[in-house]
């Protein structure tokens, strides 16, 4: 009975640990993951050539910027985890 405690307790530890890392990666990559996302499905939607230069997210502050290949850029403030 102790041992299958023991294995219980690794398994649900692994897990735990695997979540974490699979949402710091997520974290680190998201503004290569939207960028992605965005240049992938906007095209299908828009009928047009959609690019993007950049994508910077910022979950703290709670800002999201797109910049594109020419002069425009769009920034947004959404307030951050913390509020304001």
């Amino acid at each position: 009975m102790k041992k299958l405690k023991k294995i219980l307790l690794a398994m649900i530890l692994l897990a735990v640990v695997l979540g974490l890392a699979a949402v710091i990666v997520a974290v680190a990559y998201l503004d290569r993951i939207v960028k992605a996302g965005i240049e992938t499905v906007a095209p299908k939607i828009t009928q047009t050539a959609v690019t993007l230069d950049g994508v910077s997210i910022s979950m703290l502050s709670g800002s999201v910027g797109l910049n594109d290949d020419g002069a425009a850029k769009v920034k947004k403030d959404l307030g951050g985890l913390f509020g304001k």
